[in-house]
């Protein structure tokens, strides 16, 4: 695995070098992996703590981000003695009342997911200091944070968003080698070492999750073709299955999907088709157990969990916080019935990567849609990085080999 970790570094190294992508850092954010720029806490006992869930209008369903929410909340329920008011709007247009139900309700914390309720979380997070507010992926673009981060200076508001590119990199280094190496473990697999993305309207996230999958296709595959079709309306399921199905009568052997509401209408042309697919956000198996192999997740339960459980011994902070696979926030969904399936070397290969990413030796840059980093090319600053954990890996073998081969001089001697 440490040969295959090589490879990786030295690729990425390469790309950027010599293919320099076109969506670069953005400056102003580049150091959200230093946790939170705010230095206020709030305490609270959880035994007279009450936690409020705004939902999104469809409720707590199993396959939305709510019911993933309320799964973090309920583990942490288990530890501490703390109170949970559920709330569901009827609509996005009327998610204030519930807020203001919360609020009534004397909540002290108040979570919400979803860019559509973003102004009245701020809003209302202006208006009560007393309550801390946490806002899950409340962001639609990259532009909104920028400003965000520049113009917002609340004490009692924490912004979670994450590392899709991370996620996007663990999705690509698994189809990247189960296409080329292990396209013989199933005969829904092809020799021809093709892959496929579909999307429905690029935005700042999409961008990232196909970046960091392209990128980890091609460092461990790098004569693998990738297909990309989007599909502009998310709504146009019929549209949707027939482009992945397109792709599938093209020989892809999976396709990553990032269709938003559109997902279902691709992961039903993958089943329709008895053919492979990779979900994203959420493990979408649920959809189709024996066609969504995996999906690049985020593990919104697991990092609320953590971060609640943190904040409860600590303080709460406010700011914007930006999770990835260090904090055990984004990753790859379990194989489900497919985990014989894969072979042991891929699962090995992916914990790997997962580690090194967690460690520092891999850094999958954050890279944006909307803004264009015009004070300094910091895509230089990562290579640089990338190029010195190289030199300190070959360094350190260098040493090895000298020190075995000065003991093998000793024992000749001898």
């Amino acid at each position: 695995m440490r040969f295959y970790l090589k490879l990786i570094i030295i690729f990425i190294l390469l790309i950027f070098f010599i293919f320099p992508p076109s969506f670069i850092h953005l400056n102003s954010i580049k150091n959200l992996n230093n946790f939170i720029y705010a230095q206020s806490k709030f305490i609270f006992n959880p035994q007279n703590t009450t936690i409020a869930i705004i939902s999104e209008p469809e409720g707590f369903t199993k396959i939305n981000v709510s019911s993933e929410i309320l799964k973090g909340i309920l583990a942490i329920k288990k530890e501490f003695p703390i109170s949970l008011i559920l709330l569901t709007p009827e609509s996005y247009e009327k998610v204030s009342n519930q807020i203001q139900l919360a609020i009534e309700s004397n909540s002290n914390i108040i979570i919400g997911y979803g860019k559509e309720i973003k102004n009245e979380f701020i809003k209302y997070a202006d208006e009560n200091p007393n309550i801390f507010f946490i806002g899950i992926d409340m962001f639609s673009n990259d532009i909104e944070m920028d400003q965000y981060l520049k113009n917002n200076n609340l004490k009692n508001l924490n912004m979670i968003i994450y590392k899709e590119e991370e996620a996007g990199f663990l999705a690509g280094i698994f189809a990247g080698f189960l296409t080329k190496d292990y396209n013989n473990v199933s005969n829904r697999l092809n020799p021809d070492n093709i892959l496929g993305i579909v999307l429905t309207k690029m935005d700042d996230s999409k961008t990232r999750y196909i970046f960091g999958f392209k990128l980890g296709v091609l460092s461990v595959n790098k004569d693998c073709q990738i297909n990309t079709s989007e599909i502009e309306d998310e709504n146009d399921f019929y549209l949707i299955r027939k482009t992945t199905s397109s792709l599938y009568q093209n020989n892809v052997d999976l396709v990553f999907q990032l269709c938003g509401k559109g997902s279902a209408a691709a992961i039903q042309a993958a089943y329709l088709g008895n053919n492979f697919i990779i979900g994203y956000e959420y493990d979408q198996n649920i959809f189709a157990p024996e066609n969504v192999v995996t999906s690049a997740i985020k593990k919104i339960s697991v990092s609320l969990y953590y971060y609640l459980k943190r904040s409860f011994l600590f303080g709460f902070i406010p700011g914007v916080l930006r999770l990835g696979i260090k904090d055990g926030a984004v990753g790859l969904a379990s194989f489900h019935e497919f985990d014989l399936l894969i072979p042991q070397q891929i699962k090995d290969a992916i914990f790997t990567v997962s580690n090194a990413i967690a460690e520092g030796k891999i850094n999958i840059p954050f890279v944006s849609m909307t803004i264009k980093d015009t004070e300094e090319n910091i895509i230089n600053n990562n290579n640089s990085d990338i190029k010195n954990e190289e030199n300190n890996s070959n360094s350190q073998e260098s040493e090895e080999t000298q020190s075995e081969e000065s003991q093998n001089s000793t024992e000749d001697n001898n």
